[in-house]
This record gives C-alpha cells, sequence and structure tokens, in this order.
C-alpha cells in the first residue's frame, strides 16, 4: 500500500482501483498523482548516496525549510509510516527518531548551511596583509567568512582554522576601549542580543553564523549529544584583541599540535595565563595589583577603577571587578571547569555594558557576557547565576 492509501485510510479492496496499470490510466500513473503531484516529480532516491541529491533539487527550488528536508528523506526511506508524524507509543519511536535527527544533523543541515553561503567573491572576506593581524595559531590554514543575510560576518570551514579577514578590527594593547572592544565581539557575530541567559541561539533555533552553530550528534547507540564551541569563540575574539586564549597548543614538532577543550582551555588559563597576559580577578583591587608580572597598564586601569567604585559594596566581588576592566576595553573572561571530567566546562567573554548593564541577584553581581554554548547570544546576563559565581566556581581573568 503506497504512502497516500495508508494516510487516507484507503480500504485494501479499492487500492487497485486507485493504482490501476499505467495503459488504463493514459500512462499518467496513479489516481494521488494526478491529485497531487509528487514535490517538483523528485523520483524516490535509489539509494542513501542520492539523498543529497533530493535535497539539494529541493533547496534549489525554495524549500528551506530543514524539518520538512529532512521529512521528504525520512518518508521516503520509511513508506510505510504513510507521512504522519512519529507517535510515541509507536513500538520503534526511539530508533526512528534517532534515525530522524540524523537525517537532519548528516545530510540536510550541512546541506542548507552550504547553500547560504554566497558564490559572489565579491562578498567573501580578503585575507589581511596589513600587519595587524595577529599570528595565526594551530595546524591549519587561515581562511575567510562571507556576508550573510543579516549584513554581518559568518564563516563556515574547520573551527580550528583562524579567521584572517583583513576588515576584522584587530585591536591591539594600548589601544583598549569599550568601543573597540564591542566592535570586535559584534564582528564575530555569535547571536542575537538578549535579556535573559535561557535565551539566545541554541540547536532549536540556530544562529545564521555556521562557525559557532551548534551540532547534535547521534552516535551508534542512539545517545543523542550537542556539540557546541565556547572556547571557539573565545579564541577568537581574545586572538582578535592580541590576547590570545589558544584552541592549538604546540609541543614542540609540526605535527605535534593538540587541541583543547573547554575544560582544558580553562586548565590552560589556570596554569599559563599568567605567563601569556592573563591575571586572574581574585578578591579586591589591592590583591589584585599584589600579584606578580602585573603590567603597568593593568595597574593603572585598577587604579581607575579603585577611584570611580570607592564605597561601593561590590567592589570586593571579581565579577563587578570583571564588570569594570571589560567597561575600560580589557578583554575579560570568566572560565568555568566543569568537575566531571567527562563534560564539558565553559569560557565565556565579560561584555562592556554598552546596551545592558549587569545586576545583582541575592547579593552578587552577575556581569554581562558574550558567548557560545549552548545558548549562544552577543549581549546577555552571564550564563552562571549567583551560587557558583559567589562560590569562586567561576573565575574571571583580564589581559591588558
Amino acid at each position: 500500500m503506497c504512502r497516500d492509501c495508508y494516510q487516507y485510510g484507503v480500504a485494501p479492496s479499492f487500492v487497485p482501483v486507485l493504482h490501476p496499470p499505467k495503459s488504463e490510466m493514459n500512462q499518467e500513473g496513479s489516481f494521488w498523482d494526478r491529485i497531487f503531484p509528487r514535490s517538483d516529480d523528485i523520483a524516490p532516491p535509489s539509494s542513501r548516496g542520492s539523498e543529497s541529491a533530493v535535497v539539494e533539487q529541493l533547496l534549489s527550488r525554495g524549500n528551506n525549510d530543514e524539518n520538512d528536508l529532512t521529512n521528504q528523506v525520512f518518508f521516503k526511506r520509511h513508506p510505510e509510516l504513510g507521512g504522519r508524524k512519529l507517535q510515541t507509543d509507536h513500538p520503534a519511536f526511539k530508533d526512528l527518531s534517532m534515525e530522524w535527527l540524523n537525517i537532519r544533523e548528516t545530510i540536510v543541515r550541512p546541506l542548507v548551511s552550504r547553500k547560504n553561503i554566497p558564490t559572489d567573491k565579491g562578498k567573501r572576506g580578503i585575507p589581511d596583509t596589513s600587519g595587524n593581524m595577529p599570528p595565526i595559531e594551530g595546524k591549519y590554514e587561515g581562511f575567510t567568512g562571507y556576508i550573510g543575510k543579516s549584513g554581518k560576518k559568518c564563516w563556515i570551514g574547520k573551527r580550528g582554522a583562524d579567521i584572517i579577514d583583513n576588515d576584522a578590527p584587530w585591536n591591539k594593547p594600548g589601544n583598549r576601549s569599550a568601543a573597540n572592544y564591542v566592535a570586535v565581539l559584534n564582528y564575530f557575530n555569535v547571536g542575537a542580543d538578549v535579556d535573559d541567559p535561557r535565551k539566545g541561539n541554541t540547536i532549536i533555533k540556530l544562529g545564521e553564523n555556521p562557525r559557532y552553530q551548534q551540532e547534535r550528534k547521534v552516535d551508534k547507540n542512539g545517545k543523542v549529544s550537542v556539540r557546541t564551541w565556547c572556547n571557539i569563540y573565545v579564541h577568537d575574539v581574545t586572538r582578535a584583541m592580541w590576547a590570545s586564549v589558544p584552541h592549538f597548543i604546540w609541543s614542540g614538532s609540526p605535527l605535534d599540535w593538540h587541541e583543547l577543550t573547554a575544560n582544558a582551555t580553562v586548565d590552560w588559563v589556570s596554569k599559563y595565563g599568567r605567563g601569556k597576559g592573563w591575571f586572574r580577578i581574585a578578591g579586591d583591587l589591592t590583591q589584585f595589583t599584589k600579584q606578580s608580572g602585573i603590567t603597568e597598564s593593568l595597574r593603572s586601569a585598577s587604579q581607575r577603577i579603585d577611584a570611580a567604585v570607592k564605597g561601593n559594596t561590590l567592589s570586593s566581588q571579581p565579577s563587578y571587578l570583571a564588570q569594570q576592566f571589560a567597561n575600560l576595553g580589557y578583554p575579560t573572561i570568566a572560565i568555568w571547569k566543569n568537575p566531571d571530567g567527562g563534560s564539558s566546562g565553559h569560557v565565556a567573554m565579560i561584555r562592556p555594558e554598552d546596551n545592558g548593564k549587569g545586576t545583582v541577584e541575592h547579593g552578587v553581581f552577575r556581569p554581562r557576557s558574550a558567548q557560545a554554548g549552548a545558548r549562544n547570544y552577543n549581549s546577555g546576563p552571564l550564563a552562571f547565576g549567583a551560587r557558583p559565581i559567589k562560590s569562586g566556581e567561576v573565575q574571571f581573568h583580564v589581559h591588558e
């Protein structure tokens, strides 16, 4: 029985009437073919390899709906389902759901993302040769982006590769300001501006920039996980400000590059950050400036902050001081190591208070942030609440 007969509840005895030999139908096919033409006359795929071709044809004809495109492939694989939405009481609900997700993540979504990349070379970025760009890190060549539909920059390619566009607002120490910092954050187009950290672009509502889009993985056992890119985003922003928190570290030979996870990034900052100009904000400003190796620029910034916040009851909170450093244009990060070694930690940028203010919750200051993660946003409250901030589980670090 065909999908349409099944869907519309046609009794078996009537199926031959609706599907007579073509000679009796003047070569027009079944009754359903005449009243409900198949999508753009696309033939069912003869193999899994041709499923991509089916999706590409539908995309070329204006169908950009990821769910509909996934359904097209899924129901051609499973005509016995009759095009009906899966119900939780179906005996194979879990396996079929995993298969649907896998089709979307491995076939449909990559093709949709590729389609959104402009083919006009004039819209693509040009590599920077001005000498203002920081060094490329890691084992991959750098690459340029393109202008997305919003008019903002987007990138698609190896996430481990560095961005080298000549329009990037590179910002060196000695030229720090809130405006310059915000320009860098806005340039990387991580996601929406939000008023709640529970909002933002997610795996359900992806942002337009493929570089930071979340990805759902389905393993051979059907276990679903979501991959996020907080460390890639923080690397991109801090590298643009000549204060790189690395994504790769080099161990000696040209082939000996090690890629850092979010937890490993937190370890790097804690163990090696100071030697690369990153200083932890712990306690008050007096304690901060007593750290060995503190730069004259950060010492001067501390004095400016101290004069501005003197008498403020929040001035001994690292989260509040982190906000003040960010407001002066100094690259500032929040880091958290997941105590479950098998799960990911988190790193995020502290954003200047240009389009929103930090908040006080249960007596604890919660700064503004920009992040990639389970939720991507360019401006919003820090993803961590009062308890982990107050306990020191979330650390704050600043670079000159």
